[in-house]
């Protein structure tokens, strides 16, 4: 039995960094968008037991292949998935008898599990579903880039799970169940997993659905290298804060709009504000209006400076973009991916041809070598289950859409796109 999802990437508009969480981690404020550039995600359950995991695909290699399945955010979320799904057989069974049951509710992992609770993961897909389970993940997104893709496979793990669940046992899981899952996983997993535009808050998994923009086109490109988030989170902890008249050593770049100063910390002494409700709105009444200029002047990441700190070359990146005619330029999430948004295709395909031709040296602003360049589109939908196998209409446009159609020859990407 064998399940095909497309598992969407996204970009952040807009990232507000207001400070720091217990448990290390950072109280954010942030937009999410899916756009169509997608993994294809296999699940097949087959005789026998275990949970085994595949790679293919254009960045196969940016996922290491001999790291145990722990490490792995899909594989993390098929062992929450089947704990989940084993409890309530065991809850069915117990009641089904007259008893209750015993121990603590699930609430998912908060960190990734152990070897021995990917084993009984396993085991446990095992007694739920019939059999091992697959996953077979062709990396169409890039890894370490700020689009979500680690994140976009495990939320269609999640889902193709709680379909293939469904199938056998006759009983839908609970869009409540599937998002304490995702949250246990991380913030991205929740929005993937929930797709379209949201706004995020608390660590970005507080989710508020919003009306999705228009399907402007996007390009996106990628030096050869990654960065960890944590890394970056990291960075932005050490940034420079404000002097005593409240103003900031080194100012945030975002977009086209130039140097503005970064409102994470206002006052003397660097106090915290809370959200920055009239920043995030104005960039959400733009695409609500579909004013991309007034979207592109809004658009900011406050974890650009820290990215660009530990990686200069997307700067490099961003200059080339806006060189090439790009309305903004903007870091997509923790980096290293650099985006732009389009009214049409066409003069996304010109931006993006530009960028290719000044790929090494040369041209306005020359590109760094290896440099990953492609095209997207803005979607409404973050997992897709596949009509058939991967021919269906909704698979095609979802993971050809990374590339450029057929009828235009160029780009591609800009030279390898594996590390």
């Amino acid at each position: 039995m064998t399940l095909v999802l497309w598992a969407h990437a996204k970009v952040n508009p807009g990232l507000r960094v207001c400070g720091r969480l217990p448990g290390g981690y950072h109280e954010l404020d942030i937009l999410f968008h899916s756009i169509c550039l997608a993994d294809r995600v296999e699940i097949t359950v087959r005789p026998g037991e275990g949970l085994v995991l595949e790679v293919d695909g254009p960045f196969a290699r940016q996922v290491p292949q001999d790291r145990a399945p722990e490490d792995n955010l899909a594989c993390q979320a098929a062992v929450a998935f089947a704990r989940w799904a084993a409890q309530q057989l065991a809850e069915g069974q117990a009641h089904s008898r007259g008893k209750a049951v015993a121990g603590p509710q699930w609430a998912g992992p908060s960190r990734a599990p152990a070897a021995g609770q990917v084993e009984a993961g396993a085991r446990a897909l095992r007694a739920v579903l019939g059999g091992a389970v697959t996953l077979r993940l062709t990396k169409n997104i890039p890894a370490q880039a700020g689009l979500g893709g680690g994140s976009a496979d495990a939320a269609a793990v999640l889902r193709g799970l709680a379909l293939l669940w469904q199938k056998k046992e006759g009983l839908a899981v609970p869009g409540s169940a599937l998002a304490a899952m995702a949250q246990s996983l991380g913030a991205d997993v929740a929005f993937c997993l929930q797709g379209g535009a949201a706004r995020g808050r608390g660590r970005g998994d507080v989710l508020e659905q919003l009306p999705t923009a228009p399907a402007w086109w996007v390009v996106l490109a990628r030096p050869p290298v990654g960065l960890g988030t944590a890394d970056v989170y990291k960075a932005w902890d050490s940034l420079p804060r404000p002097n005593e008249t409240g103003e900031e050593a080194g100012p945030l770049s975002c977009g086209a709009a130039g140097p503005r100063t970064n409102p994470r910390f206002a006052g003397a002494g660097g106090a915290l504000p809370g959200p920055t409700d009239s920043d995030l709105g104005r960039i959400v009444d733009a695409w609500r209006r579909g004013d991309l200029a007034a979207f592109s002047s809004s658009v900011f990441n406050d974890l650009q400076e820290p990215a660009l700190r530990l990686c200069p070359q997307i700067g490099a990146v961003r200059a080339a973009l806006l060189a090439a005619g790009a309305p903004f330029a903007l870091v997509a999430g923790s980096g290293t991916t650099v985006w732009t948004a389009c009214s049409g295709q066409d003069e996304a395909l010109d931006i993006a041809r530009r960028l290719q031709s000044w790929s090494g040296a040369g041209g306005a602003a020359p590109v760094p070598a290896g440099t990953w360049v492609a095209l997207s589109r803005l979607c409404e939908q973050g997992v897709v289950v596949a009509a058939g196998e991967q021919t269906g209409a909704e698979a095609g446009e979802g993971v050809h859409e990374q590339q450029v159609p057929e009828s235009a020859p160029v780009p591609a990407p800009v030279a390898s796109s594996e590390e």
